[in-house]
């Protein structure tokens, strides 16, 4: 057990994490247009890019747990921020369009491997205030999102764009550092991994039935949800060149202008969550995406564009956190295993779904694109919907069978 100083050690040293994280993340969507120009491709092939780095991303999240017992988070979290760099390194020399989508998967096992690994040892280490501690750490991964866009747009300009990379190289070595020398205090890898290992053997899984319906639809909620905002991240500065013909580095902006309301709303989401139910609040944020997407198809204006990519930044913001937390409050008794399967779903949201609007872009409109996208999101509530019908249900039995046995007694 970590003290409180070592605890707000961690914190920090997590949330710069996530905020390399973010930065790396959105590097490939901010510099696409230029990408693309560059090596003459479509956005198909863009897609193919962003598919590649999330299948990295996918392995990462799935080998982790295995990579931390047999090797220790902090080495485990050295190699990963190390391939990462390497991979970074490599790319920023625009080598071959084949060279360059065999490497950037590599960068999306680093990323895979870091998230759920520094995830899951906060949520580990820090026994109080842990949704506080999980919210600052989304917090820095937004500012990473936002902060990238605006290197992007200003190397773009200097037209030096490909030392975006470099830049994310370099983070990556110097955190690399900062986890090798990091004092965890009293914590223990080896042991904390052998009494954690003990306690899922021990782990017993109630209401089978029911989890298993729940789970399967928070997975599909979680391949929807990253999946519409890695595309929006991505596709969002291409869809506005498309929509109203402008300069590269003014279209990179609005990734800006989406991840700066992102990190408004994840800021704030703690205290509306407080006020209102998690199902109410994911109700709610799933029909704002849905209304705003279809508003940015159909409304020809690029300023107010601008203000609908804030709207969809504040409504999205919430639900990752708020839809974890709900995923964990009703699948009680299995939070490490729920935890890790709904990243690997995001993850795979996030690979697969990009690719199916990058063939959009080609194949349709950007207005059918983004009311494909807003299916998405009205599909989302439906599946919380079910998930508030099912939890209803599951009170409604654990009352009745509390009444049964009171009566039997």
């Amino acid at each position: 057990m970590t003290n409180p100083k070592d605890e707000h050690g961690l914190i920090w040293l997590g949330g710069v994490s996530y905020l390399l994280l973010g930065v790396t993340e959105v590097i490939i969507g901010s510099l696409l247009p230029e990408l693309l120009k560059f090596y003459g491709k479509n956005y198909s092939n863009g897609g193919v890019l962003i598919f590649s780095q999330f299948i990295g991303f996918l392995l990462g999240v799935l080998i982790s747990p295995w990579c931390v017992r047999r090797f220790g988070r902090r080495n485990v979290l050295l190699l990963a921020f190390l391939s990462l760099g390497v991979a970074q390194f490599s790319v920023s020399k625009l080598p071959h369009w084949y060279i360059f989508q065999l490497v950037i998967p590599i960068s999306g096992l680093g990323l895979g491997i870091i998230q759920s690994t520094v995830g899951a040892l906060i949520l580990e280490l820090i026994k109080h205030k842990q949704s506080k501690a999980m919210s600052k750490l989304e917090v820095f991964f937004g500012l990473g999102s936002l902060l990238m866009p605006f290197v992007v747009s200003m190397l773009i300009k200097k037209q030096i764009w490909s030392w975006s990379f470099t830049i994310v190289s370099i983070a990556a070595l110097i955190m690399a550092i900062l986890w090798k020398w990091y004092p965890f205090g009293e914590y223990n890898d080896y042991l904390k991994e052998k009494q954690l290992h003990a306690q899922k053997n021990k782990m017993k899984v109630t209401n089978s039935k029911r989890n298993c319906s729940l789970l399967i639809i928070f997975v599909l909620f979680f391949f929807l949800y990253v999946g519409i905002e890695v595309s929006i991240s991505n596709y969002i500065p291409s869809i506005f060149i498309e929509k109203f013909k402008i300069s590269n580095s003014f279209a990179t902006l609005s990734v800006a202008v989406f991840w700066s309301a992102m990190v408004i709303g994840r800021a704030l989401t703690g205290v509306i969550s407080a006020k209102i139910s998690y199902s109410l609040f994911l109700n709610r944020s799933n029909i704002g995406t849905f209304l705003i997407l279809i508003f940015l198809a159909v409304i020809p204006d690029v300023q107010i564009s601008f203000i609908l990519v804030v709207l969809i930044g504040l409504f999205m913001s919430g639900i990752f956190a708020i839809a974890l937390l709900l995923a964990n409050q009703t699948l009680q008794g299995s939070t490490q295993q729920t935890s890790s399967l709904l990243i690997a779903s995001a993850g795979s949201g996030g690979a697969v779904l990009p690719l199916f609007i990058g063939w959009c872009l080609d194949t349709f409109s950007y207005q059918a694109t983004l009311w494909i996208l807003a299916a998405f999101a009205l599909l989302m509530n439906v599946f919380m919907v079910l998930v508030h019908k099912f939890s209803v249900s599951a009170t409604k039995n654990e009352g009745l069978a509390s009444l049964n046995a009171v009566k039997e007694n």
